[in-house]
Protein backbone atom coordinates (compact mmCIF):
# COMPACT_ATOMS: atom_id res chain seq x y z
CA UNK A 1 0.00 0.00 0.00
CA UNK A 2 1.24 3.27 -0.83
CA UNK A 3 1.26 6.16 1.60
CA UNK A 4 0.06 9.31 -0.46
CA UNK A 5 1.88 12.31 0.38
CA UNK A 6 2.96 15.16 -1.86
CA UNK A 7 5.68 14.53 -4.23
CA UNK A 8 9.39 14.19 -2.34
CA UNK A 9 7.80 13.18 1.16
CA UNK A 10 7.75 10.28 2.82
CA UNK A 11 5.97 8.50 6.00
CA UNK A 12 7.22 9.12 9.20
CA UNK A 13 7.18 5.18 10.76
CA UNK A 14 4.71 6.81 13.32
CA UNK A 15 1.95 7.79 11.08
CA UNK A 16 2.29 4.04 8.92
CA UNK A 17 2.19 2.53 12.28
CA UNK A 18 -1.07 4.29 13.38
CA UNK A 19 -2.81 3.84 9.54
CA UNK A 20 -2.05 0.21 10.48
CA UNK A 21 -3.41 0.47 13.95
CA UNK A 22 -6.50 2.50 13.15
CA UNK A 23 -7.19 -0.28 10.03
CA UNK A 24 -6.88 -2.91 12.08
CA UNK A 25 -9.40 -1.76 14.74
CA UNK A 26 -12.23 -0.47 12.65
CA UNK A 27 -12.57 -4.08 12.03
CA UNK A 28 -14.26 -4.51 15.72
CA UNK A 29 -14.91 -0.74 16.22
CA UNK A 30 -16.88 1.78 15.49
CA UNK A 31 -14.71 4.63 16.58
CA UNK A 32 -11.33 4.97 17.29
CA UNK A 33 -9.01 7.71 18.58
CA UNK A 34 -5.14 8.56 17.31
CA UNK A 35 -3.44 10.25 19.37
CA UNK A 36 -0.57 11.90 18.43
CA UNK A 37 1.44 15.27 19.34
CA UNK A 38 1.32 18.20 17.79
CA UNK A 39 3.46 18.91 15.23
CA UNK A 40 4.31 15.17 14.45
CA UNK A 41 2.65 15.25 11.16
CA UNK A 42 -1.14 14.14 11.90
CA UNK A 43 -2.82 16.46 9.49
CA UNK A 44 -0.83 14.72 6.70
CA UNK A 45 -1.72 11.49 8.25
CA UNK A 46 -5.42 12.80 7.85
CA UNK A 47 -5.04 13.44 4.44
CA UNK A 48 -3.69 10.39 3.78
CA UNK A 49 -6.51 8.04 5.34
CA UNK A 50 -9.09 10.35 3.35
CA UNK A 51 -7.04 10.11 0.15
CA UNK A 52 -6.58 6.20 0.45
CA UNK A 53 -10.41 5.69 1.10
CA UNK A 54 -11.63 7.98 -2.03
CA UNK A 55 -8.91 5.89 -4.02
CA UNK A 56 -11.15 2.45 -2.67
CA UNK A 57 -14.61 4.00 -3.75
CA UNK A 58 -15.21 5.62 -0.50
CA UNK A 59 -17.13 8.94 0.39
CA UNK A 60 -15.14 10.60 3.54
CA UNK A 61 -16.19 13.82 5.41
CA UNK A 62 -13.44 15.55 7.31
CA UNK A 63 -14.78 17.34 9.88
CA UNK A 64 -12.83 20.33 11.88
CA UNK A 65 -13.83 23.51 13.80
CA UNK A 66 -11.57 26.44 12.74
CA UNK A 67 -10.85 27.83 9.47
CA UNK A 68 -7.55 27.54 9.58
CA UNK A 69 -8.13 23.28 10.40
CA UNK A 70 -10.25 22.93 7.42
CA UNK A 71 -7.91 25.54 4.61
CA UNK A 72 -5.20 23.57 6.00
CA UNK A 73 -6.48 19.58 5.17
CA UNK A 74 -8.50 20.96 2.19
CA UNK A 75 -4.54 21.89 1.01
CA UNK A 76 -2.88 18.76 2.19
CA UNK A 77 -5.07 16.57 0.11
CA UNK A 78 -4.98 18.74 -2.79
CA UNK A 79 -1.07 18.08 -2.26
CA UNK A 80 -0.67 14.75 -3.19
CA UNK A 81 -0.43 12.89 -6.40
CA UNK A 82 -3.77 12.25 -8.23
CA UNK A 83 -5.89 13.91 -5.31
CA UNK A 84 -9.41 13.08 -5.42
CA UNK A 85 -11.91 15.81 -5.83
CA UNK A 86 -12.01 17.81 -2.83
CA UNK A 87 -15.63 19.44 -1.21
CA UNK A 88 -15.77 22.04 1.53
CA UNK A 89 -19.25 22.55 3.60
CA UNK A 90 -19.27 25.87 5.37
CA UNK A 91 -20.19 29.68 5.22
CA UNK A 92 -21.81 29.87 1.46
CA UNK A 93 -19.80 26.90 0.10
CA UNK A 94 -22.14 23.42 0.08
CA UNK A 95 -19.80 21.05 -1.94
CA UNK A 96 -21.46 17.76 -0.93
CA UNK A 97 -20.69 15.92 -4.42
CA UNK A 98 -17.18 15.07 -3.92
CA UNK A 99 -16.03 11.53 -2.57
CA UNK A 100 -14.00 13.64 -0.26
CA UNK A 101 -15.77 16.48 2.02
CA UNK A 102 -13.76 18.91 4.56
CA UNK A 103 -16.68 20.49 6.41
CA UNK A 104 -16.91 23.27 9.04
CA UNK A 105 -19.15 21.42 12.30
CA UNK A 106 -20.77 24.51 13.15
CA UNK A 107 -22.01 24.67 9.77
CA UNK A 108 -23.60 21.45 9.78
CA UNK A 109 -27.18 22.59 10.40
CA UNK A 110 -30.02 20.19 10.59
CA UNK A 111 -30.84 20.95 7.13
CA UNK A 112 -27.14 20.31 5.27
CA UNK A 113 -26.79 17.16 7.42
CA UNK A 114 -29.78 15.96 5.40
CA UNK A 115 -28.11 17.21 2.09
CA UNK A 116 -24.44 14.93 3.05
CA UNK A 117 -25.81 11.27 1.41
CA UNK A 118 -24.02 8.34 2.57
CA UNK A 119 -20.58 8.61 4.37
CA UNK A 120 -17.96 5.58 4.66
CA UNK A 121 -15.30 7.18 6.87
CA UNK A 122 -15.91 9.75 8.94
CA UNK A 123 -12.27 11.68 10.74
CA UNK A 124 -12.67 14.59 12.67
CA UNK A 125 -9.89 16.63 13.94
CA UNK A 126 -8.90 17.98 17.24
CA UNK A 127 -11.20 15.13 18.15
CA UNK A 128 -10.97 16.43 21.72
CA UNK A 129 -13.50 18.39 21.01
CA UNK A 130 -16.14 15.81 19.83
CA UNK A 131 -17.97 15.11 22.94
CA UNK A 132 -20.07 18.37 21.87
CA UNK A 133 -23.22 18.72 20.95
CA UNK A 134 -22.64 20.09 17.27
CA UNK A 135 -20.52 16.41 16.84
CA UNK A 136 -22.93 14.24 18.15
CA UNK A 137 -25.76 15.89 15.97
CA UNK A 138 -23.11 15.15 12.53
CA UNK A 139 -22.59 11.40 13.97
CA UNK A 140 -26.26 10.52 14.55
CA UNK A 141 -26.75 11.57 11.43
CA UNK A 142 -24.05 9.63 9.53
CA UNK A 143 -25.51 6.71 11.21
CA UNK A 144 -28.68 6.85 10.54
CA UNK A 145 -27.98 7.51 6.95
CA UNK A 146 -25.55 4.55 7.00
CA UNK A 147 -27.59 2.29 8.35
CA UNK A 148 -30.14 3.07 6.00
CA UNK A 149 -28.23 1.65 2.94
CA UNK A 150 -26.53 -0.81 4.88
CA UNK A 151 -23.13 1.02 5.53
CA UNK A 152 -21.59 0.85 8.78
CA UNK A 153 -20.45 3.90 10.61
CA UNK A 154 -16.72 4.29 11.20
CA UNK A 155 -15.31 7.03 12.59
CA UNK A 156 -11.75 7.88 13.47
CA UNK A 157 -10.95 11.47 15.69
CA UNK A 158 -6.98 12.67 15.96
CA UNK A 159 -6.00 14.63 18.87
CA UNK A 160 -3.08 15.54 21.08
CA UNK A 161 -4.89 15.42 23.94
CA UNK A 162 -7.18 12.38 23.94
CA UNK A 163 -9.16 13.76 27.35
CA UNK A 164 -11.17 16.84 28.18
CA UNK A 165 -10.74 19.97 31.00
CA UNK A 166 -13.46 19.46 33.94
CA UNK A 167 -14.82 22.15 36.15
CA UNK A 168 -12.75 20.92 38.94
CA UNK A 169 -9.44 21.08 36.60
CA UNK A 170 -8.96 17.90 36.04
CA UNK A 171 -9.59 15.98 33.17
CA UNK A 172 -12.08 13.60 31.95
CA UNK A 173 -12.30 10.53 28.88
CA UNK A 174 -14.14 11.01 25.46
CA UNK A 175 -15.59 7.30 25.75
CA UNK A 176 -19.56 8.71 25.04
CA UNK A 177 -17.88 9.16 21.23
CA UNK A 178 -15.00 6.89 21.32
CA UNK A 179 -14.61 3.17 21.95
CA UNK A 180 -10.94 2.66 21.82
CA UNK A 181 -7.56 4.92 21.97
CA UNK A 182 -5.91 2.40 19.02
CA UNK A 183 -2.80 4.73 19.08
CA UNK A 184 -0.79 7.25 20.90
CA UNK A 185 2.99 8.98 20.14
CA UNK A 186 3.91 11.34 22.64
CA UNK A 187 5.77 14.06 23.37
CA UNK A 188 8.63 12.41 24.63
CA UNK A 189 8.71 9.57 22.20
CA UNK A 190 8.36 11.83 19.13
CA UNK A 191 10.96 13.68 20.01
CA UNK A 192 13.52 10.91 20.99
CA UNK A 193 12.51 9.51 17.62
CA UNK A 194 13.74 13.05 16.06
CA UNK A 195 10.37 14.16 14.91
CA UNK A 196 9.86 17.08 17.22
CA UNK A 197 12.50 19.37 18.66
CA UNK A 198 13.74 19.24 22.67
CA UNK A 199 11.55 21.57 25.15
CA UNK A 200 14.02 23.38 27.46
CA UNK A 201 11.79 25.15 29.90
CA UNK A 202 12.30 28.08 32.20
CA UNK A 203 9.71 29.24 35.38
CA UNK A 204 9.23 32.81 35.83
CA UNK A 205 7.71 33.71 39.20
CA UNK A 206 5.59 36.79 39.04
CA UNK A 207 4.17 38.62 41.94
CA UNK A 208 -0.05 37.68 41.15
CA UNK A 209 -1.86 36.09 43.53
CA UNK A 210 -4.85 34.49 41.76
CA UNK A 211 -6.49 33.09 44.64
CA UNK A 212 -9.47 35.20 44.10
CA UNK A 213 -9.67 34.61 39.87
CA UNK A 214 -13.18 32.54 39.22
CA UNK A 215 -13.38 29.67 37.32
CA UNK A 216 -15.70 29.42 34.56
CA UNK A 217 -18.07 26.04 34.04
CA UNK A 218 -15.58 24.64 31.92
CA UNK A 219 -13.08 24.17 34.78
CA UNK A 220 -10.57 27.45 33.57
CA UNK A 221 -9.93 30.74 34.91
CA UNK A 222 -13.07 33.39 34.35
CA UNK A 223 -11.36 35.08 30.84
CA UNK A 224 -12.48 38.33 31.82
CA UNK A 225 -11.74 37.92 36.04
CA UNK A 226 -8.38 36.76 34.79
CA UNK A 227 -7.52 38.97 32.46
CA UNK A 228 -8.17 41.66 35.17
CA UNK A 229 -5.62 40.22 37.21
CA UNK A 230 -2.65 39.97 34.98
CA UNK A 231 -3.00 42.16 32.60
CA UNK A 232 -0.61 44.86 34.32
CA UNK A 233 1.97 47.08 33.02
CA UNK A 234 4.34 45.60 35.55
CA UNK A 235 3.88 42.14 34.50
CA UNK A 236 3.79 42.40 30.76
CA UNK A 237 7.43 44.12 30.83
CA UNK A 238 7.99 41.26 32.89
CA UNK A 239 7.52 39.27 29.37
CA UNK A 240 8.92 41.44 27.01
CA UNK A 241 12.14 41.04 29.81
CA UNK A 242 12.50 37.71 29.67
CA UNK A 243 12.17 37.35 26.16
CA UNK A 244 14.82 39.81 25.45
CA UNK A 245 16.74 38.05 28.20
CA UNK A 246 16.32 34.68 26.63
CA UNK A 247 14.82 34.68 23.41
CA UNK A 248 16.99 37.71 21.84
CA UNK A 249 14.39 38.53 19.08
CA UNK A 250 13.71 35.28 17.80
CA UNK A 251 10.19 34.01 16.65
CA UNK A 252 8.31 33.89 19.58
CA UNK A 253 4.28 32.91 20.59
CA UNK A 254 3.02 34.55 23.55
CA UNK A 255 0.08 33.59 25.38
CA UNK A 256 -2.44 36.03 26.52
CA UNK A 257 -5.62 35.93 28.81
CA UNK A 258 -7.82 38.28 26.45
CA UNK A 259 -7.98 39.72 23.35
CA UNK A 260 -7.44 43.03 25.37
CA UNK A 261 -4.38 41.30 27.23
CA UNK A 262 -2.62 40.47 23.64
CA UNK A 263 -3.01 44.01 22.74
CA UNK A 264 -1.58 45.26 25.82
CA UNK A 265 1.17 42.93 25.59
CA UNK A 266 2.32 43.44 21.94
CA UNK A 267 2.02 47.37 22.93
CA UNK A 268 4.93 46.93 25.46
CA UNK A 269 7.23 44.91 23.14
CA UNK A 270 6.60 47.37 20.00
CA UNK A 271 8.30 50.25 23.47
CA UNK A 272 10.94 48.19 24.16
CA UNK A 273 11.99 47.99 20.49
CA UNK A 274 10.71 44.46 18.91
CA UNK A 275 7.51 44.22 16.54
CA UNK A 276 4.80 42.58 18.11
CA UNK A 277 1.25 41.82 16.91
CA UNK A 278 -1.96 41.26 18.42
CA UNK A 279 -4.68 38.43 16.52
CA UNK A 280 -7.66 37.20 17.42
CA UNK A 281 -10.39 35.03 15.93
CA UNK A 282 -12.74 38.20 15.51
CA UNK A 283 -10.64 40.57 13.77
CA UNK A 284 -11.16 41.33 9.77
CA UNK A 285 -10.05 37.77 8.31
CA UNK A 286 -7.35 39.54 5.44
CA UNK A 287 -5.95 41.21 8.65
CA UNK A 288 -5.32 38.36 9.93
CA UNK A 289 -4.28 36.44 7.70
CA UNK A 290 -1.39 38.56 6.62
CA UNK A 291 -0.23 39.09 10.12
CA UNK A 292 -0.17 35.19 10.53
CA UNK A 293 1.67 34.87 6.95
CA UNK A 294 4.34 37.37 7.85
CA UNK A 295 5.23 35.49 11.40
CA UNK A 296 5.12 32.08 9.36
CA UNK A 297 7.25 33.42 6.19
CA UNK A 298 9.26 36.28 7.81
CA UNK A 299 9.82 36.47 10.91
CA UNK A 300 13.05 38.45 11.53
CA UNK A 301 10.36 41.52 10.09
CA UNK A 302 7.07 40.39 12.70
CA UNK A 303 9.16 37.86 15.58
CA UNK A 304 5.84 37.91 18.33
CA UNK A 305 2.53 37.04 18.07
CA UNK A 306 0.45 37.74 21.23
CA UNK A 307 -2.98 35.64 20.90
CA UNK A 308 -5.39 34.63 23.52
CA UNK A 309 -6.51 31.22 21.42
CA UNK A 310 -6.02 31.74 18.28
CA UNK A 311 -2.35 30.39 17.85
CA UNK A 312 -3.61 27.26 19.30
CA UNK A 313 -5.15 24.18 17.23
CA UNK A 314 -4.06 24.46 13.29
CA UNK A 315 -1.31 26.80 13.91
CA UNK A 316 1.79 25.74 12.28
CA UNK A 317 5.01 28.09 12.48
CA UNK A 318 7.64 25.68 12.53
CA UNK A 319 10.02 28.88 12.66
CA UNK A 320 9.18 29.56 16.49
CA UNK A 321 11.63 29.29 18.54
CA UNK A 322 9.85 29.97 21.73
CA UNK A 323 6.48 29.65 23.42
CA UNK A 324 5.63 32.32 26.27
CA UNK A 325 2.39 31.38 28.44
CA UNK A 326 1.48 34.89 29.85
CA UNK A 327 -2.03 33.07 30.27
CA UNK A 328 -2.07 31.02 33.62
CA UNK A 329 -4.50 28.54 32.79
CA UNK A 330 -6.52 25.13 34.94
CA UNK A 331 -6.38 23.40 32.17
CA UNK A 332 -4.09 20.48 30.88
CA UNK A 333 -5.49 20.61 27.60
CA UNK A 334 -4.86 24.37 26.76
CA UNK A 335 -1.33 23.53 28.19
CA UNK A 336 -0.42 20.54 25.71
CA UNK A 337 -1.72 22.52 23.73
CA UNK A 338 0.38 25.55 24.39
CA UNK A 339 3.69 23.79 24.69
CA UNK A 340 2.94 21.93 21.31
CA UNK A 341 2.98 25.24 19.08
CA UNK A 342 7.18 25.53 19.25
CA UNK A 343 7.98 22.13 18.97
CA UNK A 344 7.99 21.40 15.28
CA UNK A 345 11.01 20.58 13.17
CA UNK A 346 12.82 23.87 10.93
CA UNK A 347 16.05 24.11 9.39
CA UNK A 348 18.90 25.36 12.12
CA UNK A 349 16.00 24.79 14.98
CA UNK A 350 17.44 22.76 18.02
CA UNK A 351 15.28 22.92 20.73
CA UNK A 352 12.01 24.95 21.50
CA UNK A 353 12.32 27.55 24.78
CA UNK A 354 9.49 27.43 27.11
CA UNK A 355 9.11 30.32 29.19
CA UNK A 356 6.05 29.31 32.38
CA UNK A 357 5.46 32.99 34.04
CA UNK A 358 4.06 31.52 37.47
CA UNK A 359 1.68 33.31 39.37
CA UNK A 360 0.83 32.39 42.93
CA UNK A 361 -2.43 30.23 42.86
CA UNK A 362 -2.29 28.48 39.84
CA UNK A 363 -2.27 24.39 40.03
CA UNK A 364 -0.67 24.05 36.92
CA UNK A 365 3.22 24.90 37.41
CA UNK A 366 6.22 23.41 35.27
CA UNK A 367 6.60 20.08 36.83
CA UNK A 368 4.01 19.28 34.41
CA UNK A 369 5.83 19.63 31.52
CA UNK A 370 7.78 16.24 32.44
CA UNK A 371 4.35 14.71 33.35
CA UNK A 372 2.64 15.40 30.16
CA UNK A 373 5.92 13.89 27.82
CA UNK A 374 7.24 11.43 29.93
CA UNK A 375 4.05 10.25 32.16
CA UNK A 376 0.73 11.16 30.46
CA UNK A 377 -0.86 8.10 30.71
CA UNK A 378 -1.09 8.61 34.86
CA UNK A 379 -1.66 12.11 34.65
CA UNK A 380 -4.63 11.90 32.76
CA UNK A 381 -5.74 8.04 33.42
CA UNK A 382 -7.46 6.36 30.74
CA UNK A 383 -8.61 8.84 28.02
CA UNK A 384 -12.42 6.99 27.68
CA UNK A 385 -12.91 6.99 31.41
Amino acid sequence: MTFPLPPGQSPRAWQVEALDAARAALLDFDSVIVSAATGTGKGSLIAAIAVLAARNGRRVLLLAHRDELIDDLVARVRRVQNPPAVGVVKASRNEWLNPVVVASVQSLTKKRRAQMGVIDLVLTDEAHHATAPTYGHVYEAAREKGAAQGVAFKHIGFTATPFRSTSDGGTSGLGKVFQAVVYEYGIAEAIDAGDLVPLRSLAVETEVCLDGVKVSRDGDFDEADLSRSVDTRARNELVVDKYLEHVGGKPALVFCASIEHSQHMAEVFVARGIRAEAVWGVMPAAARRRLVREFREHPEKLPVLCSKDLIFEGFDAPATRAVLKARPTRSRVVFCQMIGRGLRLHPGKSECLFIDFVDNGVDLDLATIADLTEQADEVRGNPLD
